[in-house]
């Protein structure tokens, strides 16, 4: 078992490292991205009472269709890999979502709009 869940991990690992190949590539970390917590603005969703939060504008939706999507099927199953319009892999940063025990990677794409 742990053999196929190794060989899945190198499947993302070479997709990653694909991604994100150039060395030289700025890293930030969390301490570059502190920010006051007075700045921090409260997810409406979190405050009972308040209605939910709208969708996300139509410019996002073109955001997200003028970039790439890859869906690669593996034995272990489907990993989503998208980048935007105008990718630059020496500026670019990799996030990797991990989606949890009950929902696969397909549905997690979706329901979440990961891309």
């Amino acid at each position: 078992m742990a053999r196929f869940a190794l060989a899945g991990l190198g499947a993302v690992a070479a997709v990653v490292t694909q991604l994100a190949s150039p060395a030289h590539a700025e890293v930030h970390t969390a301490a570059d991205l502190a920010v006051a917590p007075a700045l921090i603005a409260p997810c409406p969703a979190a405050e009972p009472g308040l209605p939910a939060p709208r969708q996300p504008d139509a410019a996002l939706d073109e955001l997200v269709q003028a970039g790439r999507h890859w869906r690669l099927a593996t034995e272990r199953g489907a990993i989503h890999v998208w980048t935007p319009a105008g990718y630059d892999a020496a500026t670019a940063a990799t996030v990797v979502f991990v989606h949890g025990y009950w929902i696969d990677a397909d549905e997690a794409w979706t329901s979440y709009r990961l891309a």
